[in-house]
């Protein structure tokens, strides 16, 4: 492990390592995480913004070969023991790999390969997507309650501010009438639509546990009034903070579905069997809304475009902090 010192200690911020009753925990730097990448086996936990690695003797040396020299907080102990393999995620696509499963040479009848088709194969793969693509779309609408409930708070608040802005113009000034959400909404009324709009962006803001990064990644966004835009600006800028994830030097050349897997199978995200978000469903939960809009099979008129769109925001909302390494870094 005496060759992962790194020697550079112009870091960039505090360095602290430290542990809890089943990990060890790395808060570090956004501009320093590949030092903290270097590790084996580290996950990212970006409700509590720090890198997650399991406890044994090997990892811990690594640490502390690593960030011994210029470490804020080092405050780990060695395990005596290498402790059971992790406990993983369970998700939706255990199955899947499970059906994947490599299986052992003295199990394996070559014989019973000699009719499966190339079509087969494809139509084995098209089912996966359209499982990972259900499975996502199940995890949204399970959101929504919250978010509509956001959405109407969002509208209030709104609404009080027009009022209190009419209140206050100069006496000379004709009154302004407070606009406000009807009960039916027109959607072929733009005055509609920005409110509408305005209260959506408000309640994914509040999603993203306020982050200041999110508000400024939706602020000059348009999920109503330019839906395949405001999806397509917003994969690209999601895709980029999926790169940071993976310890690739080619990772912007994969595509988007390709780093979510990548993340997926190498377990870069932490979380546990309580971990109520899922944030690999919906990552390809967006791709599939990503693709449906940019490159549809069947047209796609506008009521479905804002719809796509409206999932797709609340979702980046959702599982942003949980994937962001630069969380409260100005850009």
């Amino acid at each position: 492990m005496g060759n992962m010192i790194n020697p550079n200690t112009n870091k960039q911020g505090p360095i602290r390592v430290t542990e809890d009753d089943s990990h060890f925990l790395v808060e570090i730097h956004p501009d320093d995480r590949d030092r903290a990448k270097i590790i084996p086996g580290r996950r990212w936990d970006g409700s509590r913004v720090v890198w997650v690695y399991d406890k044994t003797p090997e990892i811990y040396n690594a640490l502390v070969a690593e960030f011994k020299r210029d470490a804020d907080t080092l405050e780990i102990g060695r395990p005596t023991s290498k402790p059971p393999p992790s406990v993983r995620q369970a998700d939706p696509y255990e199955e899947e790999e499970e059906f994947g499963a490599e299986i052992p040479e003295e199990e394996f009848d070559r014989s019973a390969l000699e009719n499966i088709g190339e079509g087969q194969t494809q139509l084995q793969g098209e089912f996966v997507e359209l499982r990972n693509a259900l499975e996502g779309f199940s995890e949204s609408f399970a959101t929504q309650e919250r978010i509509l409930e956001d959405i109407s708070a969002s509208q209030k608040e709104l609404g009080e501010k027009i009022q209190h802005s009419s209140k206050s113009a100069a006496p000379t000034e004709a009154p302004k009438v407070a606009e406000k959400l009807p009960d039916a909404l027109d959607l072929k009324n733009t005055a509609h639509v920005n409110l509408l709009e305005h209260a959506l962006k408000q309640a994914a803001y509040n999603t993203s546990e306020r982050s200041p990064r999110f508000k400024v990644l939706i602020e000059e966004q348009f999920p109503l009034r330019d839906p395949l835009d405001f999806v397509s600006t917003t994969h690209e800028r999601l895709k980029v903070e999926l790169e940071k994830l993976v310890d690739n030097d080619n990772s912007s050349d994969a595509s988007f579905y390709e780093l979510v897997y990548t993340i997926k199978n190498q377990n870069l995200i932490h979380s546990s069997r309580d971990t109520p978000i899922k944030v690999i469903p919906i990552l390809f939960n967006l791709n599939e809304i990503r693709n449906r809009l940019m490159h549809p099979r069947i047209k796609v008129d506008l009521n479905e475009k804002r719809s796509r769109s409206i999932i797709y925001l609340m979702n980046v909302g959702l599982i942003w902090p949980r994937i962001t390494i630069d969380q409260g870094v100005d850009e």
